[in-house]
């Protein structure tokens, strides 16, 4: 976000704020996993901008979250898959980039309770739901997603974004304690 530029925004009650402006995909993935503390930021806690960003600097933030990434644009095509989607899924970005998302993930939601379609119906955000999905190893695996609307300027909504981790561990120590509390 701070290899955006900014752009001063004056909220009388908050001080001065800047609002980010830059790549529009990487503007949509912001502001869709990203708190709004980091994305509207009083004037004093600012540094300065590099107003000449390198294109592939929005390649270089998604590879650095630690939580997979993809975005799907509205015939569910990914669009863009980060490093740690890779790692989760078992599948490569070029593998994954142009396919359709049920196709990589092969998620239990995906036929029947597509939870970005779900947020592309109703206009609002999903967070931390749990479902599994199916690597490329074959192995099924939970996984926590977050999902949000990309939209362009003008308000269309052009896609989707969806952030997921691994939650495999979670879930043996939740099994674990469940089956020692429930025999004890």
């Amino acid at each position: 976000v701070i290899l955006c530029r900014r752009k001063e925004v004056d909220i009388p009650e908050l001080d001065r704020y800047y609002i980010f402006e830059g790549n529009t995909t990487l503007r949509y993935i912001a502001f869709a996993i990203l708190p709004l503390s980091l994305l509207y930021m009083p004037t004093k806690l600012k540094r300065p901008f590099d107003d000449h960003i390198r294109p592939d600097y929005h390649d270089v933030i998604l590879d650095s979250i630690a939580d997979g990434v993809f975005t799907v644009d509205d015939n569910w095509s990914i669009t863009s898959f980060n490093r740690a989607a890779e790692q989760i899924t078992g599948v490569r970005r070029e593998e994954a980039v142009g396919q359709r998302c049920k196709d990589v993930l092969n998620a239990d939601v995906c036929e029947k309770g597509c939870i970005l379609r779900k947020t592309i119906q109703s206009g609002k955000s999903i967070v931390n739901r749990t479902v599994n999905i199916v690597d490329a190893e074959g192995r099924r695996l939970p996984i926590s997603i977050s999902t949000a609307l990309l939209k362009d300027e003008q308000g269309r909504i052009v896609g989707a974004v969806e952030t997921f981790r691994d939650i495999s561990v979670e879930e043996k120590l939740r099994k674990a304690i469940a089956e020692r509390y429930f025999f004890e």
